[in-house]
């Protein structure tokens, strides 16, 4: 199940035991906690966009870190699909230095220990990401599934059934 009007990708930026999150200024997801990441353009793999995304948000060249593919969430509403989602992690390099917190274009960027990022009653962490991080932390690929009421996850499910990772693909 493609979405050929939206194409999206996210990646949870690590070093260390910390994670490097943006806390949106606008929609979707305002004032809460998120990974890197946004539309691809046109011609771009999944894996390009990312990396785009996390040198226009963030100043961080595509030579800081690893990057690894943990596949894709299919992300519903009520039931109804809204968006594929492809997922990243980022490595950065170990002597990469950081200076946080910083104001960026699309929020304010700040580094936070893993635990507290993982913590379920952590309200501040959009709850779907939250939920695939642990995943994601340990290279994992998969196809996330998950649901919304209203701003509510009422489900996450890896369904790796016909999982096809498709993030070296040029999406036109």
């Amino acid at each position: 199940m493609t979405d050929k009007k939206r194409r999206l990708t996210l990646a949870l930026i690590l070093q260390d035991q910390q994670a490097l999150l943006l806390n949106r200024y606008k929609k979707p997801y305002i004032g809460q906690w998120n990974g890197i990441g946004g539309k691809i353009e046109a011609g771009e793999t999944p894996e390009l966009g990312v990396q785009r995304e996390i040198f226009e948000e963030t100043g961080i060249a595509k030579d800081a870190y690893q990057l690894v593919n943990n596949g894709y969430m299919e992300w519903f509403v009520s039931g109804v699909y809204q968006n594929r989602i492809y997922l990243f992690t980022a490595r950065l390099n170990t002597d990469y230095q950081l200076k946080t917190p910083v104001n960026m274009r699309e929020g304010l960027l700040n580094l936070f220990p893993l635990d507290w990022v993982l913590q379920p009653q952590n309200y501040g962490v959009i709850a779907d990401l939250k939920a695939a991080y642990p995943y994601m932390i340990k290279n994992e690929a998969h196809r996330f599934v998950t649901d919304f009421s209203g701003d509510q996850l009422v489900k996450f499910a890896i369904d790796d059934t016909d999982f096809q990772n498709e993030a070296e693909v040029p999406l036109l």
